[in-house]
C-alpha cells in the first residue's frame, strides 16, 4: 500500500512542479499554470478534510474511497494528457478544459492523502503513525526525485510526462485492489470504548 501512496502521489508532485513547462506547447502561460495549480491544490484541501470527515462516519471503508478517489485521477489525468494532445485527438483544448481536469486530478490525489495516512496506521498499528508516515513521504519523496532526474534527460519533449500521471494512478489502482485491508486499531478503539 506504500507503493500505491509513493509513486501517484510522487509523480503528481514532481508534475505540478513543472506544469509551466508542460502547458507551454499548448499556449498556457506561467500565470495561468500556476492559478491551476493554486485550484487544485485548495481543491484538493477542502475535499481532503471533507473526504476525512466522511471517512470518520463510515468507518472500514477506507479501501473503497481510495478506489474511487484512484479511478476519478485516472479519468482525469487520463483526459487531461489526450487533451494535450489535441493535434491527434481532436479533443477541445480550451481554458476551461484544462482548468476542470487539472483541478480534478488535484481533488481526487490531494483528498487520498488523508484517506491514505488513515490506512497506513491502522494497517501496521502499533507501529507509531510518525515512523509510518515518515516512511511513505519518504518514498513518495524519492518517486518524485528519481522523476524529476529523468526529465533533466528528457526535457524537449514531455508528452511522457504527462502519460506518467495516469499510468501511475492506474497502477496505483491495481495496487489498491490487491490490498488485504485491516482495521486493528479501529477494533481496539470500539471493543475498549465499549
Amino acid at each position: 500500500i506504500a507503493l500505491a501512496y509513493a509513486i501517484p502521489l510522487g509523480v503528481f508532485a514532481g508534475w505540478s512542479g513543472v506544469r509551466d513547462l508542460i502547458l507551454t506547447p499548448v499556449h498556457v502561460s506561467q500565470v495561468d499554470a500556476g492559478w491551476i495549480g493554486f485550484w487544485s491544490i485548495v481543491g484538493g484541501c477542502v475535499v481532503g478534510i471533507a473526504m476525512a470527515r466522511f471517512a470518520d462516519f463510515i468507518r472500514g471503508m477506507l479501501k473503497l474511497i481510495l478506489l474511487l478517489l484512484f479511478s476519478g485521477a485516472t479519468i482525469s489525468s487520463t483526459w487531461f494528457t489526450l487533451t494535450c494532445l489535441n493535434s491527434i485527438t481532436h479533443l477541445p483544448l480550451t481554458t476551461v478544459t484544462l482548468y476542470a481536469s487539472c483541478i480534478l486530478l488535484g481533488v481526487f490525489l490531494n483528498s487520498s492523502i488523508p484517506i491514505f495516512f488513515e490506512l497506513f496506521v491502522e494497517t501496521v498499528y502499533p507501529v507509531p503513525e510518525g515512523i509510518t508516515c515518515g516512511v511513505v513521504t519518504f518514498l513518495s519523496n524519492m518517486f518524485m526525485g528519481v522523476l524529476l532526474f529523468f526529465l533533466t534527460f528528457y526535457h524537449t519533449e514531455l508528452s511522457w510526462f504527462n502519460w506518467c500521471l495516469p499510468g501511475s494512478c492506474l497502477l496505483s489502482l491495481l495496487l489498491i485492489l490487491c490490498f488485504r485491508e485491516s482495521y486493528d486499531r479501529l477494533y481496539l478503539d470500539v471493543v475498549v470504548s465499549v
